[in-house]
């Protein structure tokens, strides 16, 4: 999937940009390394804050491989999820090992204690209209955490936003109707809604008269062999 993103009138060239974010760089989300892109919080010359992902300091091979890949797949996912609320904003690709994307301000839901909650029923109803989009538009986020028994084994990449809205992030590993047999792309929808599974077993565990409660119990199985086999679950 080709991505059309008219860039900011801002963005600089080359070594500029370079020099830019290394003076403008507010935190450092995620180091980085030889296979990890590196993470930075920036503030950007109109003034807004976004996440700035990169490559360009992983080794050569797996930059111009892997990196590459996966900053143009989650660059396309964000791109095609732009009319979506509670998808964060595709702002730039300064180059292609890396991509700006619209910083939110949140917790992510694994960082909220259950014994100590504060959310709103209402997250329940933005998670299922936010999945349904999603998978509307023919992409399956396929990275929503792993477990199904109420706790987050591993960072879920959802936000619950300072504006009351539940947003679903680090869009690299989406999955796309067009790109794979249909099911596969099946399972990983099924995979992304455990979400509503995780969320009200972990916040909401008297709720089980939700229909997500008990879903992690009625997958297929043959949409449960996938996941195995391709290690979600």
């Amino acid at each position: 999937m080709e991505v059309s993103l008219r860039a900011p009138a801002w963005l600089m060239p080359g070594a500029e940009w370079r020099r830019y974010v290394e003076e403008n760089t507010q935190a450092v989300l995620q180091v980085g390394g030889q296979d990890r892109a590196r993470v930075r919080l920036l503030r950007c010359p109109d003034g807004s804050v976004a996440l700035l992902k990169d490559f360009s300091r992983a080794n050569w091979l797996y930059r111009q491989t892997i990196g590459r890949l996966s900053i143009h797949n989650e660059s396309a996912a964000h791109a095609a999820a732009d009319s979506l609320r509670g998808v964060p904003r595709l702002l730039a690709r300064p180059n292609a090992d890396s991509l700006l994307v619209e910083a939110v301000a949140g917790r992510s839901l694994n960082t909220i204690a259950r014994e100590t909650h504060r959310l709103p029923f209402e997250i329940i109803e933005q998670a299922r209209q936010l999945l349904t989009g999603l998978h509307a538009l023919g992409i399956a986020h396929a990275d929503l955490g792993h477990d199904a028994d109420g706790w987050f084994g591993r960072d879920a990449n959802v936000l619950w936003g300072e504006d009351g809205q539940l947003y679903l992030v680090d869009l690299a590993s989406a999955v796309f109707r067009s790109r794979c047999p249909a099911p596969v792309f099946e399972a990983f929808c099924w995979h992304d809604r455990l979400l509503i599974t995780k969320i009200l077993r972990r916040f909401f565990p008297d709720r089980q008269d939700e229909p997500e409660f008990h879903m992690h119990q009625q997958m297929p199985a043959s949409q449960r062999r996938w996941l195995k086999l391709l290690k979600k679950i």
